[in-house]
């Protein structure tokens, strides 16, 4: 445990040593607040749900990105033959890392609170944000965002290079999103769509947008976290450098 919490903090400072953090969030947090407020002033209405329909396509760029460097830059530079020299096992590393980019997640989210905050300003007598249904979706926000940070350190296991690792990232997590549409599932054959839908990011996500937290979303995101930390985990065991 005390490994763990030792490259935690490592990652947080590397985090805010450099512009990394700092450019993910100022564009994340731009990209959500331009895209929903747009909306929001064109349809006048006390609904966030275009909020975190955005968000979503902003964690599949973002992520990808700030994760690609965890296990990739290590490799390349060698520090990470380095660290298993002490004893440290893969899994404390992968574990620091992954708790470290999902604090990052949650003051990103954090930050995120002044557009219901705004929208409830802005709604007309009469009507009012159900916070219920805000808190919902930033618990599905914070769920898919840790689901996409575990994809993220997967894609940076298996390769040396930062780009790739961020292409292998973007990849999956965009793919995650894109085939649960129904605009793609409505072009496969029903038994295929009910197959593969229920795989998807967007699927269980959608759900939880609409207000509903059923526990099979909920055992979806956490089940693909573990199951994607794991197979980090086995990858750097495989690999010792």
């Amino acid at each position: 445990m005390q490994t763990t919490i030792a490259i935690l903090k490592r990652e947080l400072r590397s985090y805010f040593s450099s512009p990394i953090a700092y450019v993910f969030m100022i564009f994340l947090l731009g990209f959500t607040n331009v895209m929903f407020f747009m909306w929001f002033f064109e349809q006048g209405r006390a609904d966030l749900n275009s909020f975190f329909f955005w968000m979503q396509w902003a964690f599949a760029f973002c992520i990808p990105a700030i994760t690609m460097r965890l296990i990739a830059e290590e490799k390349k530079l060698g520090t990470f033959e380095l660290l298993f020299t002490l004893p440290v096992d893969s899994s404390h590393a992968v574990l620091g890392k992954f708790i470290a980019t999902v604090a990052i997640l949650v003051l990103i989210l954090f930050l995120t609170l002044p557009a219901p905050i705004t929208v409830a300003a802005f709604t007309a007598t009469g009507s009012s944000v159900d916070w219920a249904v805000v808190v919902g979706n930033y618990l599905g926000a914070l769920l898919l965002g840790a689901m996409m940070i575990s994809i993220g350190i997967f894609a940076s296991c298996m390769v040396r290079e930062q780009v790739i690792a961020f292409l292998i990232g973007l990849v999956i997590c965009f793919a995650g999103i894109i085939i649960g549409f129904p605009f793609v599932t409505g072009k496969l054959p029903p038994w295929l769509a009910g197959i593969v839908q229920p795989f998807t990011l967007s699927y269980h996500f959608e759900s939880i947008r609409r207000g509903v937290i059923d526990f099979s979303d909920l055992l979806y995101f956490v089940s693909g976290t573990f199951l994607f930390l794991f197979l980090s985990t086995r990858i750097l065991d495989e690999r010792k450098f």
